[in-house]
């Protein structure tokens, strides 16, 4: 999927970036990736991971930030990562997507934003703000399950501690994200 930044994301077709001068956001596959990236013009002389993606975090190349994202969220009381990688220069974000998080993202953003002065970096706020919504209620879920847990180890209850959260993996996450 290409969309345009205007004054809300529009949807087209396809994006000419050598000709454009207007800000563009790409979601690809990595097999479309694969496929287009020359089309895209981007300043890459490191390769990057779009499949085996760990972590969230970002590196500098020539002339683009190339990067992933592993966004936790809790299903079924256990943390499930949306992962998928990016690659940014100033005409545009391409994002490489094989299970379709960024579309839901985007479709959010294409919901409830209207810019009156559209841009990249915009996009961008508006992007990671929404990345990072729900993890207050994750963050309350913790909380109520390490205060649940504390009160039955203080009880000399016995509890099967299963170990969905560490405290390493939660602030690698946050200073991974604060890199970006």
């Amino acid at each position: 999927m290409y969309y345009l930044i205007e004054e809300t994301l529009k949807e087209c077709t396809s994006i000419s970036t050598r000709e454009s001068h207007e800000q563009y956001v790409a979601v690809l596959t990595p097999e479309q990736w694969q496929k287009e990236y020359s089309v895209f013009d981007l300043g890459i002389d490191m390769d990057f991971e779009t499949l085996d993606i760990h972590t969230t975090m970002a590196e500098v190349n020539y002339d683009s930030i190339t990067g992933s994202f592993a966004l936790p969220s809790v299903r079924n009381g256990d943390i499930v990562y949306r992962k998928f990688a990016f690659v940014i220069d100033e005409k545009g974000i391409v994002f490489i997507d094989e299970k379709d998080p960024v579309e839901e993202i985007i479709n959010r953003i294409m919901l409830t934003r209207k810019w009156r002065m559209p841009g990249l970096e915009r996009f961008i706020y508006d992007f990671l703000e929404e990345c990072i919504s729900s993890d207050l209620s994750l963050l309350e879920d913790y909380e109520k399950r390490l205060t649940e847990t504390d009160k039955a180890i203080s009880s000399k209850e016995e509890i099967d501690l299963k170990t969905s959260i560490s405290s390493v993996t939660i602030s690698a996450y946050y200073e991974h994200t604060m890199t970006i």
